[in-house]
């Protein structure tokens, strides 16, 4: 192999594990958040006792009392306006 071959080969080699390396420290991962809760929040969770029930969520509201007073729009899904 000549010189010429010898030192592209050499630079080629050098470009293209400088590239990987580079890539590489791109992939790092990024540092996981706070576990702090959001503003306004209250964490609930953290006051459960540990194997016990989760808090049931409230029923919710029968249909009917939900579109009361609100305008039937008839198309393929029926929707229902309501000015709130």
């Amino acid at each position: 192999m000549s010189q010429s071959h010898s030192f592209a080969l050499k630079t080629l080699s050098a470009s293209v594990l400088l590239s990987f390396s580079v890539v590489a420290i791109a992939q790092a991962p990024a540092p996981a958040p706070a576990a702090t809760p959001p503003v306004g929040t209250t964490p609930t969770a953290a006051l459960a006792l540990p194997g016990a029930p989760p808090a049931q969520a409230p029923a919710p509201r029968p249909f009917s009392a939900v579109i009361k007073d609100a305008k039937e729009i008839a198309s393929f899904f029926t929707v229902y306006e309501k000015d709130e």
